[in-house]
């Protein structure tokens, strides 16, 4: 699997060092929504946020995870953070859509949707085996 995905990636023009990070960090796009929510959070909280000490601002981004990655609110993709600030900052709520998908919390913070897909990477291109839509 790692020589074809290699070899995919060395076709679509990624020069070799950012080929072994990208086979070395496996759910980078669930990672950086994992950080976009995080960020989202602590902007809702507010510029009081800094002063909380680390107890407060752990509940703080509980209770606000949520509010910015369900409906309603505006919805918000990935690329689209000036947005999102300014919508929190005018105490509107927003739905933030991920790189790796919509982001739906239950009451708990965990993920009530999601897609998992089974790719087959051969001679450089990657086949769709097999997509799953999870939800609760």
């Amino acid at each position: 699997f790692e020589k074809d995905y290699s070899e995919k990636l060395k076709k679509d023009g990624i020069n070799k060092k950012k080929r072994k990070d990208y086979a070395t960090a496996p759910f980078r796009t669930q990672c950086y929504d994992a950080v976009a929510l995080i960020a989202l959070a602590i902007e809702k909280a507010g510029p009081g946020f800094l002063k909380m000490s680390s107890r407060e601002q752990g509940k703080a981004i509980a209770k606000n995870m949520r509010s910015i990655a369900n409906p309603p609110g505006r919805m918000i993709r990935y690329n689209e953070f000036p947005k999102a600030f300014q919508a929190l900052k005018a105490g509107k709520d927003v739905n933030y859509q991920g790189v790796s998908g919509p982001i739906t919390l239950d009451k708990n913070g965990d993920i009530r949707e999601a897609a998992i897909v089974i790719w087959h990477v051969k001679d450089g291109k990657t086949l769709t085996v097999w997509t799953v839509d999870v939800k609760q």
